[in-house]
């Protein structure tokens, strides 16, 4: 995510608010923001060649498009995280709970799933369990994005089957190179002949 403040460009600042009003700047500095995203997102064909090695078509659209989904219960973050994607060229899509993101992971058939832990009703785990048993979502990498800090997390989660963790805040280049490098793994996983 481009993220502008002060006359310099940051990623993965903290405090920082997204607005869909421009021209906010003393007001935003006022209330203590350290950085800003502007609404709508605008896809950065330089950052999306950088990060995807693909440019954008008219539509915006890149030949290296990834379909992410972004499961979390915190609106604001599923936003932040899914404005990040898009700028890097992805199709980001958002479900709120685990039970949305098991509904409709069927048809969107995403890419890679960035997954929240501690969600009410179907937590991360059970998420991550049923997501697995679906036709669907048995090879989709899927991570987990929390903000706990338990040591043997990491661990928990890869045994939960998950293809690794992401600690909050999350930088939005991560993001970006976590999604180019599953969808490399991916791509030769599935163009290997069957044994």
């Amino acid at each position: 995510m481009v993220i502008r403040g002060g006359g310099r460009t940051a990623t993965g600042v903290s405090p920082a608010a997204i607005h869909n009003v421009g021209n906010q700047r003393r007001k935003l500095r006022a209330q203590g923001h350290a950085a800003w995203a502007c609404k709508p997102s605008v896809r950065s064909p330089g950052r999306v060649k950088a990060y995807t090695g693909s440019t954008l078509d008219q539509e915006g659209r890149g030949a290296g498009v990834a379909t992410v989904m972004v499961v979390d219960d915190n609106p604001t973050m599923a936003e932040m995280l899914s404005m990040a994607l898009n700028i890097f060229g992805h199709n980001a899509l958002t479900a709120l709970s685990g039970e949305e993101a098991l509904a409709r992971i069927p048809f969107e058939a995403p890419d890679v799933v960035f997954l929240d832990l501690t969600m009410p009703g179907l937590d991360g785990y059970e998420t991550l369990r049923r997501l697995r048993a679906l036709p669907a979502g048995g090879d989709v990498p899927v991570f987990v994005i929390t903000a706990a800090a338990e040591a043997d997390l990491e661990e928990r989660v890869q045994l939960a089957g998950a293809s690794g963790l992401l600690r909050k805040p999350i930088h939005m280049e991560t993001l970006a190179d976590v999604v180019e490098s599953s969808r490399r793994v991916l791509s030769r996983e599935r163009q290997r002949p069957a044994a």
